[in-house]
């Protein structure tokens, strides 16, 4: 499978505004104002992946290029959404701790909609951020195999229902 690497600049905040206003789908993680951070993060070590699946499911939803992903490209990403929801491949994601501008994994709705690791059943490990301080409802309902999940953070975050059920 071929990706295409994306990277769109931009003169002025307003027109990075009013293009993702317009190409809401457009898949970019952030908004990077200085050219020099772009250059830093492509210069950077790649992130070992221990499983193959999580950096496929992220390269192909617009983090990283060239098939790898840098700490400071994980840094970038604000929220993984429902990228891995229903996944049954996923075994690990001990990377997602490199992931520290999340907050927060799924949100209060009393529905599976947003709940990010819902029915990933054969995940085992998580590693959490230290930024995380909301783990949603049903964020990890129905991961029948989960063994592990390390908490990178010193106070632990706040659950919604059946979070880690």
């Amino acid at each position: 499978m071929h990706l295409m690497r994306y990277l769109k600049k931009f003169a002025t905040r307003a027109e990075y505004d009013a293009f993702m206003e317009a190409n809401a789908d457009f898949p970019f993680v952030g908004y990077i104002e200085d050219e020099k951070k772009v250059e830093y993060m492509a210069q950077q070590p790649p992130i070992h992946f221990e499983d193959a699946e999580v950096l496929r499911v992220l390269l192909a939803n617009g983090v990283g290029a060239d098939g790898v992903i840098t700490e400071p490209q994980a840094r970038a990403v604000t929220s993984i959404g429902t990228w891995f929801q229903s996944n049954t491949t996923i075994t690990s994601f001990k990377e997602l701790k490199y992931f520290t501008s999340i907050t927060k994994l799924g949100d209060n709705n009393l529905n599976y909609g947003s709940a990010t690791f819902y029915q990933c059943s054969n995940l085992e490990v998580v590693h959490l951020p230290n930024s995380l301080s909301f783990i949603g409802n049903f964020v990890f309902f129905q991961c029948r195999r989960l063994k592990k999940i390390v908490c990178h953070t010193i106070t632990p975050p706040t659950l919604g229902i059946y979070a880690l059920n």
